[in-house]
């Protein structure tokens, strides 16, 4: 699982062209704030993702819904799905990915945060309990 922050058409060619070296099936988790232009970020990728999935950005009033994601994604040819959370879509591809997989969370720093935040708040439970 990688994280990325990138969330404007500049990001979007940067992690495009570092996801073209992977050797494996690419499964993008994506939440993005109003005002952001998916389509455009999520264009550079949409010929190397297996499957997009669109969240909203927990606490974030001010992001995209799943919905204008999916279809800015399927508008860009990719196979797109909407779920609930970031802990969702990766049981989703956990159930999916047949392969080896890399999954890339991105579109967001506001994500990337919540992302940071939620993973810190589990290790510091995992290491409470002993």
């Amino acid at each position: 699982v990688w994280l990325d922050g990138g969330h404007n058409p500049q990001g979007g060619e940067v992690l495009a062209a570092w996801l073209a070296e992977q050797k494996k099936d690419i499964y993008l988790v994506c939440g993005m704030m109003k005002g952001k232009d998916a389509g455009h970020y999520l264009k550079p990728m949409a010929s190397l993702v297996k499957e997009f999935h669109a969240v909203v950005i927990p606490e974030e009033t001010g992001c995209q819904s799943v919905a204008q994601l999916v279809a800015s994604a399927r508008t860009c040819g990719m196979d797109a799905y909407e779920s609930v959370t970031v802990e969702k879509a990766l049981q989703s591809i956990a159930m999916r990915a047949k392969t080896p997989s890399l999954i890339c969370i991105c579109g967001s720093l506001y994500l990337a945060g919540q992302v940071l935040y939620a993973n810190n708040h589990m290790e510091e439970k995992k290491n409470a309990a002993g």
